[in-house]
């Protein structure tokens, strides 16, 4: 299941795709705290 994103299936060290995948959730979740933050004001 995690062939593709990390480098060697029996470790768990994410290919440089899986750190990009990683960083673009982390940037949409916290966007969209921001805006719910916003949103209350």
């Amino acid at each position: 299941m995690q062939r593709g994103w990390v480098k060697d299936p029996d470790a768990t060290e994410p290919t440089s795709k899986g750190y990009a995948m990683k960083r673009a959730s982390g940037v949409l979740v916290l966007g969209f705290a921001i805006w719910m933050l916003v949103q209350q004001i």
